[in-house]
C-alpha cells in the first residue's frame, strides 16, 4: 500500500502564495502626448507610476511606428531603432546617458547596409562609410576623437565614378575640393584655406580633353583678382578683375579668334558687363551701380526677341521685350514686378502685342497671381476673351461677348 504525504507541498505553496501577495509588480503605461490631424497618435511615452520614463515612441500618421528611444534616469539610454513608413528598419544605434554613442547603422528597405557612422558623447568619430543600393561605395568621411574632420573625404556616383574628393575643412589651413561629372570627367577644382575658397578655382569643359572653361582667384571665400573665361579651343573670351568681391579695373572681351572686341572700366562697382554667345557675339549687357544691377538687356537661346529689364535695389521692377527689326522692331511685351519677402513677383498690368502693334492681351497680376479683369484679342484687335479671375485655383468668371 502506497502512502502519499501532501503536507510539505501545501506548505511550500502557502509560502509562495504569501510572497506573491506581498509583492506588487509595477507596469509602465503609455501616455499619448501628440496626435496627427487624423487622430492617430504621433508621440507617446511609456511611464511608470513614479514618473520614470521607460521609452518614447514616434508614429507615422497611418499608425506605423517611426522610431523608439529607451530612457533611463529621464534621458535616452539604450538601443535606438527607426523604421520606414512600410515598417522596415532603416536606422539602429545606441544612446548613452542622452548622447549618441558607438556604431550607428543605416539600412535600405531590403536590409542591405546603407552606412556605418560612429559617435562618442554625441559627436562623430572614426571612419564613416556608406554604399549605394547597388553596393558600390557612396562615401567615406573621417573624424578624430574630438569630432574634427580629418583626412580625405570622398563621394562616388552609383556607377562607381568618383564624384568628389575634398580636404577643404575649417580646421585645415591648406585644402582642396575636386568635383567630377558622372561620366568621370573633371568638373571644378578649388583651392581653399580653413574651409573657404582661397586661391585658384578652375572650372572644366565637359569635352573629355580637360579644357579649362573658367579660372578665377579667391581670398577668404571672396572673388579677389583675375577671373578668365575660355572657349572650347582654350582661348580667352573674357577677362575680369575683382577686388574684395567688387567689380574693379579693366574688363576685356574677345572674339573666338582672340581679338579684343570690347573693354569696360569698373570703378567702385560702377560699369557695364557684356555677355557673349557660343559664337563670340554679344548677347547681353548689364549696367551696374555700386555693384548692383540696374539695367540689362539680353537674348534668350532660340528666341529672336530682345529682352530688357529694369532693376531697383537689387530686385527686378520692370520687364519689356521687343521684336527684331526684321519684324518691325515694336514692343512685344511689358510688365511690372513687386518685391515681396519671398522674392519679386508679377504685379500690375502685363500686356503683349502682335508684331503689327495690335494688342494681344492685357492681364492683371496681384502678388504673382492673376486677379481681376483679363482680356485677349485676335490679330485684328477684336476682343475674344474676357474673364475675371481671383487667383490660383479660385473660381473664374467668363463674360459673354456680344456679337454686333
Amino acid at each position: 500500500m502506497r502512502v502519499f504525504t501532501f503536507a510539505p507541498f501545501f506548505a511550500l505553496c502557502s509560502i509562495f502564495g504569501a510572497l506573491l501577495s506581498a509583492c506588487t509588480i509595477e507596469h509602465a503605461e503609455e501616455q499619448v502626448l501628440a496626435r496627427h490631424v487624423n487622430g492617430i497618435k504621433k508621440t507617446s511615452v511609456w511611464v511608470y507610476p513614479d514618473g520614470e520614463i521607460l521609452k518614447r515612441n514616434e508614429w507615422y500618421n497611418d499608425g506605423i511606428k517611426e522610431f523608439e528611444i529607451p530612457y533611463k534616469n529621464g534621458e535616452p539610454h539604450g538601443d535606438f531603432k527607426r523604421w520606414t513608413g512600410f515598417g522596415d528598419v532603416v536606422l539602429t544605434g545606441t544612446y548613452k546617458k542622452g548622447k549618441r554613442h558607438g556604431k550607428w547603422t543605416g539600412f535600405y528597405s531590403d536590409k542591405k547596409v546603407e552606412s556605418y557612422r560612429y559617435y562618442k558623447d554625441d559627436h562623430p568619430v572614426g571612419d564613416w562609410e556608406g554604399w549605394h543600393y547597388n553596393r558600390n561605395k557612396a562615401f567615406e568621411e573621417h573624424f578624430d576623437d574630438n569630432g574634427d574632420t580629418v583626412g580625405v573625404w570622398k563621394k562616388w556616383f552609383a556607377n562607381g565614378n568618383l564624384a568628389e574628393e575634398k580636404t577643404c575643412f575649417g580646421n585645415n589651413a591648406n585644402g582642396y575640393t575636386k568635383t567630377f561629372l558622372e561620366n568621370g570627367r573633371k568638373d571644378v577644382f578649388t583651392d581653399c584655406k580653413n574651409g573657404k575658397r582661397d586661391g585658384t578655382v578652375t572650372v572644366f569643359i565637359d569635352n573629355g580633353a580637360n579644357t579649362v572653361k573658367e579660372k578665377s582667384h579667391y581670398k577668404q571665400g571672396i572673388l579677389d583678382g583675375t577671373r578668365e573665361v575660355f572657349n572650347a579651343d582654350g582661348k580667352v573670351v573674357k577677362r575680369e578683375f575683382w577686388s574684395n568681391g567688387s567689380r574693379e579695373g579693366t574688363w576685356e572681351w574677345f572674339d573666338n579668334d582672340g581679338q579684343k572686341i570690347a573693354e569696360e572700366t569698373f570703378e567702385s562697382g560702377n560699369g557695364k558687363a557684356h555677355g557673349l554667345d557660343d559664337f563670340g557675339k554679344f548677347c547681353a549687357e548689364t549696367t551696374f551701380v555700386a555693384g548692383v544691377p540696374t539695367q540689362l538687356w539680353y537674348y534668350r537661346a532660340g528666341h529672336s526677341l530682345r529682352y530688357e529689364e529694369t532693376w531697383r535695389d537689387g530686385e527686378i521692377a520692370e520687364s519689356r521685350s521687343f521684336y527684331p527689326d526684321s519684324m518691325g522692331g515694336r514692343m512685344a511685351s511689358e510688365g511690372f514686378w513687386q518685391r515681396n519677402l519671398d522674392g519679386s513677383k508679377r504685379h500690375g498690368i502685363w500686356r503683349n502685342w502682335y508684331p503689327s502693334g495690335i494688342l494681344r492681351d492685357s492681364l492683371t497680376y496681384v502678388n504673382g497671381e492673376r486677379v481681376g479683369e483679363q482680356f485677349s484679342y485676335d490679330s485684328t484687335g477684336k476682343l475674344t476673351i474676357h474673364k475675371t479671375e481671383a487667383g490660383k485655383n479660385r473660381p473664374v468668371i467668363m463674360h459673354k461677348l456680344w456679337e454686333e
